[in-house]
């Protein structure tokens, strides 16, 4: 059983609307700082000791409607099912796959002439990267079963524990020391071990056995999360919850009251990621409750509100994640550790700390971090960090990740990568025989069936394009022929100037006791050809424009 954090509230109480923060430019020095000892603040503190305070600026909340406008157009919705293209066509499938989302994605990789922009280069590339892992990890990551196979101690194929199994390590270097037999530790394992060596990581988002939080769990962890840019006073105390969970209570109301919002730094662009993220979230978990409720249609009412309420309390069946590269796995695994993390992927996991935790009052989800890929290359450092977050979908802006900025940039590290240390790289890749028989059945299998798959699908299209030209052709000849059988406008006025005439008739065979009668039929006879002059005037002037 977990402890529920606070009650969540009503983002729109009707006794209290929003006010407006005043935006400035303050400097944090209050007593809380002064007092707290030199020895009490830690490397990565954003806000170090008194002497290494920052200027913080505030925010005025709620944001302007543009904001949220911005914030809704960046959401975007999955293309494809990347665990079903890999497990029917291999890896070029799933690697088209993810270059066309990654092609609509305007990332910065299409600034200037490179082969980044190449779909042969992430075809070659993306298959040599994707082989060089183990099979069952590759699907485990796209199907959302990576945590649960690796953490679970009753899963019964828990065979991906070796990979991430890293509690023999000290006895190896022991043994390395000693000269004595080192112990048994997955090849996978040792490379992320050795000195700069590049690698690609995802962070998931879970509990202890592996499970992602539950539909009603991250509901209420994005309501936490909109009341937190809400602007709202009645918010004020949640919000100061909020930034002091992680934080050793440095956050006041006075702070909130003056839009000094940790987790914003006065940014505007912030809380757009922020209505981005929970917007797009909402969208994957209605869409769940959508697949749930067709599933459960044809229940007895009550056994489907049951299985609807039990729904809502079972973990989702995907993954939180956020996808990195690193030159060195050791360091940055420290740097996460140490709060070097993503505004949005702080928030969010403070939001949780504050509302799940235990009986015994500890959190119940937590970051853990798994090796998922070798790069041997600057070219595949950059182009794989982007390829495991397409098939990941851990941008934020799809409500499955936490990833923000465009993926690939921020390798630095691949300049010190000489000539020598990639022919290493991949002269330990090449040596990997699973890679090697891996990438045999790609070429001698998958490859050939997707290929299959693409003259079918290609067939199919030109079939219907075909149909779609005969239809186009017969309904061009209708137009035609229903120009041919058209009268011009001078034959519409004649008929109209006939029906005039009859008009007239029928006037003219009014008595003279009838004169009434005569009055009210020249006034209804005038509307009538009026309405017919108009009619034949604008049938013919949009005739004309065309």
């Amino acid at each position: 059983m977990e402890r529920q954090g606070p009650n969540v509230i009503d983002l729109n109480p009707s006794d209290n609307q929003p006010r407006q923060r005043q935006k400035k430019t303050q400097m944090r020095t209050s007593n809380r700082f002064n007092e707290r000892p030199e020895s009490a603040y830690s490397p990565g503190d954003a806000y170090a000791s008194p002497a290494h305070q920052v200027r913080c600026e505030s925010i005025r909340l709620p944001v302007a409607q543009a904001h949220n406008l911005t914030a809704q157009a960046k959401i975007t919705k999955r293309s494809f099912d990347y665990s079903s293209v890999f497990m029917e066509s291999g890896y070029v499938a799933l690697i088209d796959a993810a270059f066309a989302d990654f092609s609509e994605s305007r990332h910065p990789f299409f600034k200037g002439k490179s082969e980044l922009q190449e779909n042969s280069f992430w075809r070659l590339s993306g298959a040599e990267i994707l082989a060089d892992m183990p099979r069952s990890m590759l699907q485990a990551l796209l199907d959302g079963s990576l945590p649960q196979k690796v953490e679970n101690q009753d899963q019964p194929d828990n065979q991906l524990r070796e990979y991430f199994d890293d509690s023999k390590y000290p006895d190896d270097i022991k043994a390395g020391c000693t000269k004595s037999n080192p112990p048994a530790i997955n090849p996978w394992v040792l490379r992320s071990k050795q000195d700069s060596v590049p690698a690609f990581y995802v962070r998931c988002f879970i509990d202890d056995i592996g499970h992602a939080p539950t539909p009603r769990q991250l509901r209420t962890a994005i309501a936490c999360m909109r009341q937190y840019v809400s602007g709202n006073s009645d918010y004020d105390n949640l919000c100061v919850r909020i930034d002091n969970e992680s934080r050793a209570n440095r956050s006041d109301e006075d702070d909130i009251n003056q839009g000094l919002h940790h987790f914003l730094a006065g940014s505007t662009e912030r809380v757009e990621n922020i209505i981005t993220f929970c917007t797009a979230l909402e969208s994957v978990l209605d869409d769940l409750l959508d697949v749930q409720v067709e599933q459960t249609q044809d229940e007895q009412p009550q056994d489907q509100q049951i299985q609807d309420e039990q729904a809502q309390n079972r973990p989702v069946p995907f993954m939180l994640t956020y996808v990195g590269y690193t030159g060195n796995e050791s360091n940055r695994t420290r740097q996460h550790e140490s709060g070097g993390e993503s505004h949005l992927k702080s928030l969010f996991e403070s939001v949780c700390r504050m509302n799940f935790r235990s009986p015994d009052d500890v959190p119940i989800f937590k970051w853990e971090t798994y090796i998922i890929g070798y790069p041997v290359s600057p070219d595949e450092c950059k182009m794989g960090e982007e390829l495991y977050c397409q098939i990941t979908q851990s941008y934020y802006n799809g409500g499955l990740g936490f990833n923000i900025a465009p993926a690939g940039l921020s390798t630095d590290s691949t300049k010190k990568l000489s000539q020598d240390e990639c022919k290493r790289l991949l002269s330990i890749r090449e040596n990997n025989v699973m890679f090697v028989e891996q990438l045999t059945q790609e070429f001698e299998e998958d490859f050939l069936r997707y290929g299959e798959r693409v003259k079918r699908e290609i067939a199919e299209q030109a079939e219907r394009r075909k149909r779609l030209d005969q239809e186009h052709a017969q309904l061009k000849e209708e137009a035609a022929q229903l120009k041919r059988d058209a009268i011009s406008k001078e034959q519409s006025l004649a008929v109209l100037e006939e029906f005039r005439e009859e008009q007239r008739k029928l006037e003219d065979s009014c008595t003279e006791s009838q004169q009434d009668l005569r009055t009210h039929l020249e006034r209804h006879h005038k509307d009538v050809i009026d309405h017919g002059h108009e009619y034949i005037q604008e049938v013919f002037k949009e005739q004309g424009s065309e």
